[in-house]
């Protein structure tokens, strides 16, 4: 029963805080409960971004001990395992070495967790004072006392904050000086004055040596005085050596238990102080000396311990905290049992993780307390390392830093012939802290050095922090009309840098007007400027060639004029895929359809000459960006893919230009100048088809809206004409005209 309990061990009052007294004083000055501020892991220090060029291993970068701290440990830590859960205490290793040491030895005999007598457990709790422990073991099926070691001598006043000297004090409000020259730098209103080693209990109220005290009002720390109010307790002494001390006995502090009237008698027990009790403990036998303090988030599981209810067991039991208690024998279940008391490895009071967001660039790790990287700097990039600390509660604070592998590109860039120079943009991937540098080269292309452009090498840098170099390069502007021409710019020889794109391609476009703006109207269209195109490549000239196909504004209408033009275009402007021949099946029907807003293999699909070398359909729209005159209107946009077309069926010359024949109205087939019979190198009405896609949906632009009557129609500019034999189509003039909504 739990009145066995105080019968048993009745005799270990002595070794309790005096209840009667001491609790009673507690319950009437202690103040109200306020949230701990915690302290956890942190971050102390930073990294610097790394900027490499060349292979590392294993680099050093920082050590974790500037990196990271846990500002509550500063001296060992023990770990209290409980049935309530796990708290982690910090000692006073310097402050209270000789209560320490006594503690420790307590925890490392194994006294609070014995194979014999059982695991330690709260015997005592007092709300908003203290709950206690350290005096008693339970093993299952009785009690047993903790086996104790020597007393230790009172170290309380090791927290002075201003120690040992002499000052006479009388009852009220009094000055004291102190030695010239004290510091007084962590004195402040509130701290206490105290009497040291006290032994004549001279003006001592409770008849208690040394526990004399006053309240300091204010600290006058030029002049080194320190102004006193007499306190509730105390009488004047003087002569007598004082020291100053802050509140000792605050909320989450450990200090020893001891027998009442001898301040030297402290030996396995102790207590949590609940709350903020220095003006009762800091000034009774002594003061009851601190030795430790609970961190994190630990005082939640000793205010769970705190908020159990109590029961009377009888002395020393009287105020025992029961888990689940309904009355009857006290089980292990019952008890608030200490089911671990350790030290904790220094090694673990932090633990650490580290990560690279991108391990392709550098890779890190930790070794020998230090944070190391590494790379094969093959690859310009960049990653992320991210270092995170996690304290015995599972707190963590992180640091992080950036590896740069910086590269170097350069742009392809497009220049008019008479621009004077070349600006090639220069780039570096990411800002480092020093100077980069690379040697820039000219290299011939289809444009000649010395005739388009000047051959140049040079040296460009970068300096700290910059991202974007712009080189020059000369141009030779000429009055000859001429085809887009390029050269390269070769990049070599990096230094703090890596090469990403060492290639470089500038565009010479000629400013003497070539482009595929065909009648001068500022903006090249499919139903003018490309039926002018296809129908020339066809061999069409005169008005057979124009009819129906110029457009609004235009500047030049003449036929002959138009013929001229294309003429001057087709033998290098106008080879689009770049067979080296000018064809109306393969580069008038690509000019066609770009014109008409195709990409991609719609495009590009059964308009392709043999030996073509330009193939890519984005290599081709790109050359015939080139073309674009340079108010041109954005192109219309193809609304469906054209189905794979069927091969085109080998034709045989057209009809002569200028001469006076004419289609046959009966066969919609091309013939010869006086005759009926076929040409079969006019296209056919199936090949025209295949040439635009005879499925296509015709494009929509948003004004005007076309109306025709087959896609075919809207690409070449033809309308149908109808007799008994079937439809008929003429290719030599527009007999319909477009009809706008």
């Amino acid at each position: 029963m739990i009145n066995r309990l105080s019968r048993k061990w009745g005799r270990c009052v002595s070794r309790w805080l005096c209840r009667a007294d001491v609790a009673a004083a507690a319950r009437a000055e202690v103040e109200p409960l306020e949230p701990r501020l915690l302290m956890t892991a942190t971050a102390t220090g930073s990294v610097d971004d790394q900027a490499l060029t060349s292979p590392v291993s294993n680099q050093v970068v920082a050590s974790l001990t500037t990196l990271f701290d846990d500002p509550e440990i500063t001296g060992s830590v023990v770990r209290f395992d409980t049935v309530l859960g796990t708290y982690f205490i910090n000692l006073f290793d310097t402050v209270t070495p000789i209560t320490v040491n006594n503690f420790l030895s307590y925890v490392t005999d194994g006294d609070y967790n014995d194979p014999t007598t059982g695991d330690n457990f709260i015997h005592r709790s007092v709300p908003g004072f203290v709950i206690q422990g350290g005096g008693f073991n339970w093993n299952g099926t009785a009690v047993a006392g903790v086996a104790l070691d020597s007393p230790i001598i009172n170290e309380f006043a090791n927290h002075a904050i201003v120690n040992g000297f002499n000052a006479s004090v009388t009852q009220g409000n009094a000055v004291v000086t102190l030695p010239n020259g004290t510091d007084l730098s962590a004195v402040h209103a509130g701290d206490r004055i105290r009497l040291i080693g006290r032994t004549d209990g001279i003006g001592s109220t409770n008849g208690a040596d040394g526990s004399d005290f006053f309240n300091i009002a204010s600290v006058n720390d030029a002049a080194d005085q320190v102004t006193l109010t007499v306190a509730p307790v105390g009488a004047g002494a003087s002569n007598i050596s004082w020291f100053i001390t802050d509140d000792v006995n605050v909320r989450g502090t450990l200090s020893m238990a001891k027998v009442g009237g001898d301040p030297n008698s402290a030996t396995s027990q102790y207590f949590v102080n609940l709350a903020n009790n220095a003006t009762n403990l800091d000034v009774q036998n002594q003061g009851f000396t601190t030795f430790a303090n609970v961190i994190h988030d630990g005082m939640t599981v000793v205010d769970a311990i705190a908020a159990l209810p109590r029961y009377n067991a009888g002395s020393p039991f009287n105020e025992i905290p029961l888990i689940n208690y309904t009355g009857g024998s006290v089980t292990t279940n019952n008890l608030v049992r200490l089911t671990d008391v350790a030290l904790v490895d220094p090694s673990t009071y932090l633990t650490y993780t580290i990560e690279s967001s991108n391990p392709g660039v550098a890779t890190a790790n930790i070794s020998g307390g230090n944070v190391r990287i590494s790379t094969t700097a093959a690859t310009a990039g960049a990653t992320t390392i991210t270092v995170t600390a996690t304290d015995l509660s599972g707190n963590e604070a992180t640091v992080t830093f950036d590896v740069i592998i910086p590269g170097i590109s350069i742009d392809d860039i497009n220049v008019a012939e008479d621009g004077g120079s070349a600006m090639v943009t220069l780039r570096l991937s990411h800002a480092v802290d020093h100077a980069v540098s690379v040697t820039y080269t000219t290299q011939q292309d289809t444009a000649m050095p010395g005739v388009d452009y000047t051959t140049t090498t040079d040296t460009a840098t970068f300096t700290a922090g910059q991202t974007v170099r712009v080189v020059s390069i000369p141009l030779i502007d000429n009055s000859d009309a001429e085809a887009p021409r390029s050269f390269n710019v070769n990049l070599s020889n990096p230094q703090n840098a890596l090469l990403t794109d060492a290639l470089g391609r500038v565009t010479i476009v000629d400013d003497d007007a070539i482009n595929i703006d065909i009648d001068a109207s500022t903006a090249a269209q499919p139903l003018t400027d490309g039926l002018l195109i296809i129908r020339h490549l066809a061999g069409f000239s005169g008005s057979v060639l124009t009819s129906g196909a110029i457009g609004s504004g235009a500047t030049r209408t003449d036929p002959a004029q138009i013929s001229a033009r294309l003429t001057e275009m087709s033998a290098s402007v106008l080879d689009i895929d770049g067979d080296g021949t000018v064809q109306p099946l393969t580069d008038g029907i690509l000019i066609i359809r770009y014109l008409a807003g195709f990409s991609g293999t719609v495009l590009t699909s059964g308009a392709l000459g043999n030996g073509a070398t330009r193939t890519d359909p984005a290599a081709i729209v790109a050359y015939l960006d080139t073309l674009q005159p340079l108010m041109s209107q954005p192109p219309l946009m193809a609304e469906s893919l054209p189905p794979t077309p069927a091969p085109l069926i080998a034709e045989e010359p057209p009809v002569a230009p200028g001469s006076n024949g004419s289609p046959d109205a009966g066969t919609g087939e091309g013939v010869s100048p006086g005759s009926t019979a076929r040409d079969p190198k006019v296209p056919t009405l199936r090949a025209l088809a295949l040439m635009v896609g005879d499925s296509i949906t015709p494009p929509r632009p948003t004004t005007p809206q076309w109306t025709l009557d087959s896609p075919l129609h809207a690409y070449l500019g033809i309308g149908p004409d109808r007799d008994d034999t079937g439809p008929r189509i003429d290719l030599l003039r527009k007999r319909e005209p477009l009809v706008v909504r």
